[in-house]
């Protein structure tokens, strides 16, 4: 896989910036990547105004405080085998419609010290405002985490579909997952610990 490493005084907002004319991001992929910073900067994030769309980003290491941020708007993007190693405040912070979360392992590295859960899917603010039809599946958090977070956190969602969570909240604010303003169907299967 690939190093992306950030200079010590690297400033921007992200070290892979999502972008395209028209304001849609779609049929990307982003693989085999290793991202390494200390800076306050996201690995991955869309621009202010682009849609991912139809994307894929998997196979990706994270020796950064900040991983994915896809909150303009995501839809039909497949996000799989994530793994963080680093000093991690949020590892994905997801806002958008029938994407797919698979294979999350955060059990190293430092805690962080925010109280922003490490994993956030949000309502997205189009049309009827909630994240509907997502899927999360296979996600780890456990060993060093912050006692001031969250593991997983729902926020204004729908129809969300959880398979296979091991959290250890007993290490964190004592919630492994958070559901709020989420007034639709959310289904927990398969392994919960």
């Amino acid at each position: 896989s690939a190093h992306l490493v950030t200079a010590s005084n690297f400033a921007g907002t992200a070290m892979v910036l999502l972008s395209a004319p028209g304001g849609y991001y779609a049929h990307g992929c982003l693989e085999d990547l290793d991202f390494v910073s200390t800076s306050a900067a996201w690995a991955i994030a869309n621009a202010p105004t682009t849609r991912t769309v139809n994307s894929t980003l998997q196979r990706l290491a994270f020796n950064t405080r900040y991983g994915i941020r896809l909150t303009y708007y995501a839809q039909m993007c497949t996000i799989a085998d994530l793994f963080s190693y680093g000093p991690l405040e949020q590892l994905l912070y997801l806002r958008g419609n029938f994407n797919v979360v698979r294979g999350v392992n955060k059990e190293g590295g430092e805690a962080g010290v925010t109280t922003e859960p490490y994993i956030l899917l949000e309502a997205h603010g189009f049309g009827a405002e909630t994240s509907s039809g997502n899927r999360l599946e296979r996600i780890l958090l456990e060993g060093v985490c912050s006692a001031a977070k969250t593991l997983i956190t729902l926020e204004g969602t729908d129809d969300t579909q959880l398979q296979d969570l091991w959290l250890e909240p007993s290490a964190t604010d004592g919630y492994g997952l958070r559901i709020r303003h989420s007034y639709g169907q959310t289904s927990l299967t398969g392994l919960l610990h």
